[in-house]
């Protein structure tokens, strides 16, 4: 069984932008631990009450108007300031090593923000490097695409990336410019963080390589995608990648295979699985992406998209001006943006 979190539920509230004042209700909903386990809730919404759960260490990077510092999200949700324990961001931290991950220390200081007075940028804001991602690898979204050219089994993960300038934090707006895409789609994935550097990982040594995990969503233009003949364009636009709302650590997370998570847009659900249905496991994917090649503390890898996106549904769907897209996984959350359309030049 691999190291995720046991009960973390709640029915959540659907809110909009930065313009509401508890914008932040929806990011820890979902997160009480105490809850008793609904029987009318599937995977989709709960993994059910799997034993205790470990202390939830949540790394967030939060954006006042004095400064952009990162954090250590606590269940009251104050914010425990990284710098009073010695580490000005969230990728310094992780770059320290394991002997400072334990964020037990955050409960003996003093709280610098309240999570409703602050916003919050993507948990790592200026990775290493490009973003990776995965293509392909779940069965289903393969399904229900056309023929690729790509071999059935898929023998081995598809690789890409993003640049790291996509990334956005949870309540920021997706912009979306019209002159240059008319098909902007939605792609809700499980994202991983190197914690320790390493290259040719074996699978069964990669959870000792790896920091935590968060949501992100891997937005696209699929008209640039497909007028390029590659991914990489169309998934590299400013702002198409929201991340979110926290990071959190390995750790805390008793099994990853059993994390559920889904996406809806405007409050309708369009995508919905669970981590054990990837093609390619994670420890699979960090071993692939490692041969010959150095991966990074904080490096990110976003590991692929379920069935559900816009493109293949009849009649397809694309996001529009105003469209509220939120995601949700257990124990990572709500990840919530809205979409809005620049000016026509």
């Amino acid at each position: 069984m691999s190291p995720v979190s046991g009960a973390d539920r709640g029915s959540g509230t659907l809110r909009i932008g930065r313009s509401c004042p508890d914008r932040w209700r929806g990011v820890v909903e979902r997160e009480a631990v105490d809850k008793p386990p609904d029987p009318t809730v599937d995977i989709r919404d709960d993994v059910a009450s799997q034993g205790p759960v470990r202390s939830r260490v949540r790394c967030v990077t939060v954006r006042t108007p004095e400064a952009t510092a990162g954090g250590i999200l606590r269940d009251d949700d104050s914010i425990v300031a990284l710098p009073s324990l010695g580490h000005s961001s969230v990728l310094e931290l992780i770059q320290a090593g394991p002997d400072a991950w334990d964020a037990g220390a955050a409960d003996n200081h003093p709280a610098e923000w309240h999570l409703d007075e602050v916003d919050l940028a993507a948990p790592i804001p200026v990775p290493p490097r490009n973003v990776f991602c995965v293509g392909l690898n779940y069965q289903d979204h393969y399904d229900e695409g056309d023929d690729r050219g790509l071999p059935e089994d898929l023998p081995l993960p598809v690789f890409f990336t993003k640049p790291w300038t996509t990334l956005i934090g949870h309540g920021d707006d997706i912009v979306v410019d019209p002159d240059v895409t008319a098909m902007a789609d939605w792609e809700a994935e499980i994202a991983v963080v190197i914690g320790v550097e390493g290259s040719d990982i074996e699978p069964e040594r990669a959870w000792d390589h790896l920091f935590g995990l968060s949501l992100a969503n891997d937005v696209t233009a699929r008209d640039v995608q497909r007028a390029h003949g590659q991914w990489f364009k169309g998934k590299a636009l400013d702002t198409f990648c929201p991340m979110g709302p926290f990071l959190r650590t390995l750790a805390s997370i008793d099994d990853v295979d059993r994390i559920a998570f889904s996406l809806t847009v405007n409050g309708i659900e369009k995508q919905a699985t669970a981590v054990e249905r990837m093609i390619h496991d994670i420890p699979r994917i960090v071993s692939q992406l490692s041969h010959s090649m150095r991966l990074l503390p904080g490096d990110i890898i976003l590991t692929g998209t379920p069935s559900g996106v816009g493109f293949w549904r009849e009649p397809k769907e694309f996001l529009a001006n105003g469209d509220v897209v939120e995601m949700a996984g257990t124990g990572l959350g709500v990840l919530r943006n809205q979409v809005v359309f620049k000016k026509s030049k």
